[in-house]
């Protein structure tokens, strides 16, 4: 078995473990987007990159209360066409001038009830397709992309945003990347973590509300990346989202800024 084989079974295998590890990531859109592994620019033939991160987050989606955890950074781009990552998930792209388009599975969390909101209805997480376009006109891209429940638990909706990313390199040892966009989402997926259900305004006191799809959010993020240490990359992120009227209606969100930290190391095959 040649190298590039041997690589791509191998992580198969640890994203096979990073998915069953990052449990602590309950709910799409908390992850560590806008960080310099995004894919936003195209990569070698073979790239591999393992690590790990510790990240603080809310402990859900509109939570006031915000909780650590780690996360196991895995990230490989085979031949310019498949990549596989406990971030970006298992997806094929492919390139036509400026434009890359690819489609991905990933993995939704779903989220835990807890503390002030122990009283509402568990929600499993679920299997998510989705599709992705970027106009790369580097250190510029233009992202848009959508995802969709394909499993019959948890969200059961879609979701998806529009985003511009720039990616700076000009000092010596740093990369630097800023990302902004919007998200969106429809009735279901905006029922699922921000719906309260006549059963459960009975337990937990808070009013019924069934909102509809539209605006989720604001959000941006900005990455800062160390490369000075050979076959070491040492990344940070800081990143912010402020929930839309639709979902702030709800009871269920106490603090309609959401932030988020992260600090990972990674090793560079």
């Amino acid at each position: 078995m040649n190298l590039s084989r041997r690589l791509l079974a191998l992580a198969l295998s640890l994203f096979a473990f990073g998915a069953m590890a990052a449990g602590g990531i309950q709910a799409a859109g908390q992850g560590i987007d806008g960080d310099g592994l995004e894919g936003y620019f195209w990569y070698d033939d073979v790239a591999i990159s393992l690590g790990a991160a510790a990240l603080v987050v809310p402990q859900y989606q509109g939570a006031s209360n915000y909780e650590f955890t780690g996360f196991p950074l895995i990230d490989l781009d085979y031949k310019k066409f498949l990549f596989l990552s406990t971030q970006r998930g298992l997806g094929i792209q492919g390139k036509i001038g400026p434009l890359v388009l690819g489609t991905r599975l990933m993995y939704d969390f779903g989220r835990e009830n807890e503390n002030y909101i122990k009283y509402m209805n568990y929600l499993a997480g679920s299997v998510d397709g989705g599709i992705f376009a970027r106009l790369v006109f580097e250190p510029w891209v233009i992202n848009l992309d959508a995802q969709t429940a394909i499993s019959q638990q948890g969200h059961t909706g879609t979701f998806g945003g529009l985003s511009v990313a720039y990616f700076y390199r000009n000092i010596p040892f740093w990369e630097f990347l800023g990302r902004g966009g919007i998200g969106f989402s429809d009735s279901n997926y905006m029922n699922a973590y921000f719906g309260v259900t006549e059963g459960e305004a009975n337990r937990t006191g808070f009013a019924p509300y069934q909102p509809g799809g539209g605006y989720k959010d604001v959000n941006a993020a900005f990455t800062a990346t160390y490369t000075g240490i050979k076959h070491w990359k040492i990344l940070s992120t800081v990143g912010a989202a402020m929930l839309g009227d639709i979902p702030s209606d709800s009871d269920v969100v106490r603090a309609r800024m959401q932030y988020r930290f992260m600090l990972g190391l990674l090793y560079v095959f």
